[in-house]
């Protein structure tokens, strides 16, 4: 779990990696879980597809 927190907080950080506008955004995203679980997602996939790359050049 805490993993899974870690790899959330820097997807979010990366998708704005502004501090001030990410801090000015909190409160409309903080209760989007649709957003965030779509953000997520795209990470989630993306991690997958290099360990699939990784996995096809060995």
């Amino acid at each position: 779990m805490i993993f899974s927190s870690v790899l959330y907080r820097k997807g979010l950080k990366s998708t704005q990696p502004d501090i001030e506008v990410l801090k000015k955004l909190r409160k409309d995203y903080a209760n989007n879980a649709s957003g965030l679980t779509l953000v997520s997602q795209v990470i989630a996939i993306n991690f997958l597809k290099i360990s699939e790359a990784n996995q096809y050049w060995r």
